[in-house]
């Protein structure tokens, strides 16, 4: 957002001795709809898991053992089922 500041400036002798602003008025315009950054994708629900472990946040799934590097290759872990 930019703003235009108008101030009254008064010298004496050539040294400023006041300054009063007149005016701050808004320049941009408001941005009106939702924008984002990023890359961030919603995980796949699915009530299917035949056995797997750990849905992975890319919406593969995993079926590791242990909790330990589980979908580290897939951007984490989103959901545990066991």
């Amino acid at each position: 957002m930019a703003n235009a500041l108008v101030y009254s400036v008064t010298y004496s002798g050539g040294v400023e001795q006041s300054r009063v602003e007149k005016s701050n008025t808004i320049t941009t315009a408001a941005i009106d709809k939702i924008t984002s950054i990023g890359t961030y994708v919603a995980p796949v629900q699915t009530d299917n898991t035949n056995g797997a472990t750990a849905l992975c946040n890319d919406g593969s799934l995993s079926y590791s053992a242990t909790h330990s590097g589980t979908c580290s290759h897939h951007g984490g872990v989103a959901v545990w089922y066991k």
